[in-house]
């Protein structure tokens, strides 16, 4: 159930359908084997491509099913330099964002990850796998399946975040005693300049 395969005889162009569903839905171009910048996936002569996946959001769990209705569109320019553009619309084709985090947002209610190997398996991942008798690239390919690669990598973030602010921390109490020693001194001055006001 919710599984899709792509079928068809050499040539015909089944990885090209992946890469485009996998480019359309926010991935890198790196992890579809075929280029390593988006622009060398647009056709040679043409200044932009624009790739359109089509979301069905109309089962239990919706997702902002007001806005979208009952499809999510989700529609990404790449211009030949690099460069690109988001665009999600709602069923009838109404613009309803273009940030790339409303995306996001839509991908992980979907539970879909683009960048998963098992999510999306293109031909080359699976022949690599099939093929390879290194334990290691299995383990690989199991770390980013089960995500425990990124969970580690946010681990590594969430620590490297903590331990600035615990220098910060560290920084800003050894400075109270001196802010705290200013703060008497123009209370001190404060007083004095409201005594002086009162003699005058």
């Amino acid at each position: 159930e919710k599984i899709n395969f792509v079928l068809g005889r050499n040539g015909s162009g089944k990885s090209a359908v992946m890469v485009g569903i996998a480019v359309g839905l926010g991935g890198s171009a790196a992890h579809t084997n075929r280029a390593q910048n988006l622009g060398r996936l647009v056709k040679k002569g043409c200044p932009l491509a624009t790739v359109t996946v089509r979301l069905c959001n109309s089962e239990c769990d919706p997702f902002r099913h007001s806005q979208f209705g009952n499809s999510v569109v989700v529609e990404r320019k790449i211009t030949d330099d690099g460069k690109s553009q988001y665009k999600l619309k709602s069923h009838n084709g109404q613009t309803v964002s273009t940030r790339k985090e409303d995306l996001v947002d839509a991908l992980d209610h979907f539970n879909i990850q683009v960048n998963n190997p098992v999510s999306l398996l293109n031909q080359d991942t699976s022949r690599n796998f099939l093929h390879s008798s290194k334990p290691r690239d299995k383990y690989k390919l199991f770390m980013k399946a089960t995500q425990l690669e990124q969970l580690n990598t946010n681990y590594q973030e969430i620590f490297e975040q903590r331990r600035i602010m615990a220098t910060s921390l560290k920084q800003k109490r050894e400075s109270l005693p001196e802010l705290e020693r200013e703060v008497v001194q123009w209370e001190e001055k404060f007083q004095n300049l409201t005594q002086l006001d009162r003699l005058a």
